[in-house]
């Protein structure tokens, strides 16, 4: 597949989790960006493919930013590593590539690394993922497949505590809880919801207060922007409001 764009094509090669075929640099393009993409590509043994404005427009379309490479799809990071985190956000049920995304860019802002997901087949818009994450798609550990149910009990038995953003009459106040200690947050996508046996899985379920009598529920990215957000706080800087 094809990927382009600085940020994109410099995520790739930095994080090493695809492998690289060929990199293009447009001819005439000089900067700090070019140089360092010249260093890190010989430092992972790239050779630099130089072209003219022309032949890159011809061969990757407009919107390229002059720089664009032919890489193989995304590894998926083993489940172990995911362990390395003391709160991992489980994402679920995405059908847009843009919305998963902007999901990964948010979170990779707030720091949190590491990603569940169920399988999804990528290859004709992991592009589209990796340049609206603006390349946190290859920054974070993220874990794909089909038994997200058995994952979630290993968290469990690793003394993680499941939140699953969840309105019900059981759920408590996203701003109330304290978020310490080991946790994974478990979000839906808009179609379908959390599928109802992990729901089961989750210590807790949580809800975000709105403001006003407004009650159409958040989209996933502005829920997960929400939600990060409120962690980030409740973790770093709950100090403050003692």
């Amino acid at each position: 597949m094809i990927i382009s764009g600085m940020i994109s094509v410099k995520a790739a090669i930095e994080n090493q989790r695809r492998d690289i075929e060929k990199v293009w640099l447009v001819t005439g393009k000089e900067s700090r960006d070019t140089n360092y993409l010249k260093k890190i590509c010989r430092a992972a043994g790239l050779k630099l493919i130089r072209i003219g404005p022309e032949e890159m427009k011809d061969q990757f379309g407009s919107g390229t930013g002059g720089v664009a490479a032919e890489v193989t799809q995304r590894r998926s990071d083993p489940f172990e590593k995911l362990l390395k985190q003391d709160v991992i956000f489980m994402i679920d049920g995405v059908e847009d590539p843009y919305n998963f995304g902007y999901c990964l860019r948010t979170l990779c802002a707030f720091g949190y690394k590491g990603i569940l997901t169920g399988t999804r087949d990528y290859r004709d818009s992991e592009a589209t993922v990796l340049r609206s994450s603006a390349g946190a798609y290859e920054k974070v550990s993220l874990y794909a497949g089909d038994d997200l149910d058995k994952k979630l009990m290993l968290l469990k038995e690793k003394g993680y505590r499941l939140y699953a953003l969840q309105r019900s009459d059981s759920s408590g106040d996203l701003f109330k809880e304290s978020f310490t200690g080991r946790i994974c947050l478990i979000l839906g996508g808009e179609k379908r919801g959390i599928r109802s046996d992990i729901l089961k899985l989750c210590d807790k379920e949580i809800f975000i207060p709105y403001g006003s009598d407004f009650r159409n529920a958040l989209n996933l990215v502005s829920a997960v922007a929400v939600v990060s957000g409120a962690v980030y706080q409740r973790r770093n800087y709950a100090h403050f409001a003692k």
